[in-house]
């Protein structure tokens, strides 16, 4: 009785085994899925779809682009930390933040007792949100921010910026006032709470709406020049990197 079960089994096994091996990625999706596994910060998947996309499509126009990034990840992987952080600081100094943003993952997830990491938590939000667009992610980096360093000198900003990615890019007005309502009892002070301030009256408003209400105030008062409405204070103070 036993031998018809062990039979249906290895069938059952051969079946998946021969469908796994059957599946032959073409060259754009082998890219594709490089690309996306690298956007998902999981660097060793998106290492082995650009070395199979470079061994199996050697002509395709972006093997140099996955031999960098090959390179890019092996560094990431075994390069001691003061040279991964010299690493950092070269692609920095180029603006080369996509690449920076691969080596300072690979810095929070291997030396968890690092100087500075609130800073390059900070950093990675940044990258996230100005280089590529991804708005939860940087919530998220800001947020463990705050939840690992209270006390660090960023707090303040990052509390501000998971308020201020709500409000401006993501429109969840509901999250974006919690986080301001919580700056502004955690850090009453601070030089942002203008900004905070700002955005709370502002939330959810179009701000050409804004713009055209203060025009049409103006001239119905008889004034010469429109005065223009109130110019929205600094999001923060910091520098945007460019995009490459």
């Amino acid at each position: 009785m036993r031998k018809p079960c062990v039979r249906y089994i290895i069938s059952v096994l051969a079946v998946f085994l021969l469908a796994g091996c059957g599946e032959k990625l073409t060259e754009e999706q082998l890219a594709t899925k490089a690309r996306e596994a690298a956007s998902n910060a999981d660097y060793r998947q998106a290492k082995k779809y650009y070395e199979k996309l470079i061994k199996d499509f050697p002509q395709n126009n972006e093997v140099e682009t996955a031999r960098q990034m090959v390179a890019l990840i092996g560094n990431a992987e075994s390069l001691p930390e003061d040279q991964l952080q010299a690493e950092i600081q070269k692609h920095e100094t180029h603006e080369q933040f996509n690449e920076a943003l691969v080596l300072y993952n690979a810095s929070l997830s291997r030396f968890p007792n690092a100087a500075n990491r609130d800073e390059t938590l900070q950093k990675v939000g940044l990258i996230y949100l100005n280089n590529q667009e991804q708005y939860q992610r940087a919530i998220d980096s800001y947020r463990r921010l705050l939840q690992e360093y209270p006390d660090s000198k960023h707090a303040a900003q990052a509390q501000f910026m998971v308020g201020y990615i709500y409000a401006n890019h993501l429109k969840d007005f509901d999250q974006a006032r919690t986080a301001y309502t919580t700056f502004k009892q955690k850090y009453p002070q601070h030089e942002l709470m203008p900004s905070v301030d700002w955005e709370l009256e502002h939330l959810g408003k179009d701000l050409g709406d804004l713009d055209f209400i203060a025009n049409a105030k103006n001239e119905a008062s008889g004034g010469g020049q429109p005065e223009p409405a109130d110019k929205k204070p600094l999001a923060a103070p910091i520098s945007k990197p460019q995009k490459r």
